[in-house]
């Protein structure tokens, strides 16, 4: 996981995942990141850059975590995805 070209590493249970919320506070308290306005992505197996933005997504990101998911923290506007709908954490 990166912010700030900070990379942090840390586990999650298979078997007690976070929903999509508790996985953007889990983020928010590891990277202090309270108040700020962010964005989330993943690399998927064909290294295309898609963003984390509901449970369905963060299912989705967890199903190609094979064994590692690649997590991106990015400020606001700092990425665009043009496909793709971004909204406010």
């Amino acid at each position: 996981m990166q912010f700030d070209a900070e990379f942090r590493r840390f586990g999650l249970s298979r078997s007690n995942l976070p929903t999509f919320d508790g996985f953007i506070r889990l983020l928010e308290e590891i990277h202090k990141l309270d108040g700020s306005s962010f964005t989330v992505a993943y690399t998927d197996p064909e290294g295309d850059l898609l963003p984390i933005t509901n449970n369905e997504n963060f299912a989705m990101a967890l199903s190609v975590a094979r064994p590692l998911l690649r997590v991106f923290i990015h400020r606001k506007g700092e990425v665009e995805f043009v496909l793709y709908h971004t909204r406010d954490v």
